[in-house]
């Protein structure tokens, strides 16, 4: 049945940085299962960011919910109807409710829970209707004031959240870009009232390059010139902090008081005691690389050419004490490593000198 769609909306922003990307990421408990851990939603450069914490938790301050994985959240124009229906029930109870509806509303939308209730309320009457069972099926007629969705009546409402959806994507993409503003384009002196920022902190660079405005308006940067600095600034920090991440995974892994086991658990996402083969490899990219000139396709073809190895029983993955036999053929190269570099630093001063 045919419902009548709201306005297009403005798109929602990054749970994490609070900054519209147009990108969809959700927080998983287990994606191969479609268990969401929250309704939140992240951008693409917080995923990467996010994926290196020691503490996976949403950063929503109300929420707080621990994670596993960061993957692309579901749409509901792609997705199949058991799917989409996993996804907005994130609760796991079964039945979607209104209030789970309401948070896909306000996690992909700039709105308040209120003006999401407004349109839910709406069309409810329409989704949530009694349905007339053969007894052979086990059925019964089942009273319209249950207030929640089984599977079956979430099948219209998938369509209408798809046209939500993809109406405020197609009004995003249309919309003009906003104009800057004079205090975005043209250096200006700080408010006395406003605290000063560390220039190195947020300052771009200004080349001796950029243009300047007539009648002495003062200098005006090269919009794109601002943007190249903040990404390089950006990736800069990005890479400080995957090498200071990269050390510590591998000060974990190299602790021979608990032979690697907080390293070992850390990674053993869904807590079997094991670890699966793309498990192993989303460990040892992460570990390595930040100090490392690596890919994760190299890391996949080392798990793949060792595998056989260390997977003695055959289980299709590998338990801690099978782990052991990886962890100390890394932690042989990497002591191979630090030998080698120290005696090239030996050859480089006594070359010098």
């Amino acid at each position: 049945m045919a419902t009548e769609q709201p306005n297009p909306m403005p798109l929602g922003k990054c749970g994490q940085c609070q900054t519209l990307d147009g990108t969809r990421f959700a927080l998983w408990y287990d994606f191969t299962k479609k268990r969401r851990s929250c309704e939140h939603l992240v951008c693409g450069p917080c995923r990467g960011s996010m994926n290196s914490w020691q503490k996976p938790l949403c950063p929503n301050s109300r929420c707080q919910k621990r994670f596993y994985s960061i993957s692309e959240a579901l749409c509901p124009d792609t997705a199949s109807t058991k799917d989409f229906f996993l996804f907005i029930n994130y609760t796991g109870t079964g039945r979607i409710t209104k209030e789970e509806l309401a948070a896909w509303y306000t996690a992909n939308f700039c709105m308040e829970s209120d003006d999401a209730m407004a349109i839910i309320n709406g069309k409810w009457h329409l989704w949530d209707v009694p349905q007339s069972r053969s007894f052979l099926q086990l059925g019964w007629f089942r009273s319209q004031d249950r207030g929640d969705l089984d599977q079956e009546e979430f099948k219209a409402v998938q369509p209408f959240l798809a046209e939500s959806l993809s109406r405020s994507l197609a009004a995003a993409a249309a919309a003009p870009p906003q104009p800057a503003s004079q205090a975005e384009l043209t250096d200006q002196p700080p408010a006395a009232d406003h605290q000063q920022v560390p220039i190195d902190a947020m300052e771009p660079v200004r080349s001796p390059t950029d243009s300047v405005e007539p009648e002495g308006k003062g200098l005006k940067r090269s919009r794109s010139k601002v943007g190249d600095d903040f990404a390089d600034g950006m990736w800069r920090r990005v890479e400080q902090k995957t090498l200071s991440d990269s050390k510590e995974l591998q000060q974990q892994l190299s602790n021979n008081a608990d032979r690697g086991r907080n390293w070992f658990d850390l990674f053993d996402c869904d807590k079997s005691g094991e670890l699966e083969k793309d498990e192993l490899t989303t460990a040892l990219l992460k570990t390595f690389l930040g100090s490392h000139k690596i890919t994760r396709e190299q890391i996949t073809s080392i798990v793949d050419s060792v595998w056989d190895a260390i997977d003695t029983d055959g289980s299709g993955s590998v338990h801690f004490g099978e782990f052991q036999t990886l962890r100390e053929a890394v932690m042989a190269q990497l002591n191979h490593e630090r030998v080698t570099q120290a005696v090239a630093r030996i050859v480089s001063r006594d070359q010098c000198g």
